[in-house]
């Protein structure tokens, strides 16, 4: 949100961060930076409002699960916090891309998405899921390309390849809908 806000400083930003204790830090760096038109929720997303379980990882990439440390979270659908056209929308919701932006499709709400960037998770040993989040994209009008990060964060995607059951990977999915005059 800094990042941003420093980029495009009259920029409305709206955020969410289910771990209390990211969402304080998030918190106390909007106030103490003077960060205006900048709205926080202490909320998951997901494809239906309620409430689950989040593994926090003390750091910023927890996930939905149970584990010894996990704590109760509230989730909201995304789409019920977008009122008008959406210029940027970035995710790395830890697994969650797909049923977020199903839920998005479904509620018509993509369709005012200009441009978006998610990171996707190849966890070890669940079900692989970037082919329907492409399929998502292709079919709402959406260009994109994929990028598998750097040497040190992606080496299991840089030749040789280095895949075994356990391996875990990461990429960042770019999309964006074309101008009807541009050439995509």
């Amino acid at each position: 949100i800094l990042y941003f806000k420093r980029l495009y400083p009259n920029a409305r930003i709206i955020g969410f961060e289910p771990d209390p204790e990211i969402f304080r830090i998030l918190s106390n760096n909007i106030e103490r930076n003077h960060l205006e038109n900048v709205e926080v929720f202490e909320l998951g997303l997901g494809d239906k409002e309620g409430a689950t379980t989040f593994l926090a990882d003390n750091s910023a990439s927890g996930q939905f699960g149970e584990g010894e440390h996990s704590i109760n979270v509230r989730v909201a659908t995304l789409s019920k916090y977008i009122d008008g056209p959406i210029d940027f929308l970035k995710l790395n919701i830890e697994g969650q891309e797909l049923p977020v932006l199903q839920e998005l499709e479904a509620s018509g709400k993509l369709g005012i998405v200009r441009e978006l960037v998610f990171e996707y998770h190849g966890w070890a040993g669940k079900e692989q899921r970037l082919g329907e989040l492409l399929n998502l994209l292709s079919r709402n009008g959406f260009r994109y390309f994929v990028h598998d990060f750097d040497d040190e964060t992606g080496y299991t995607t840089k030749p040789p390849f280095r895949w075994r059951p356990e391996t875990v990977w990461f990429c960042l999915v770019y999309a964006i809908r074309p101008d009807k005059s541009s050439h995509a």
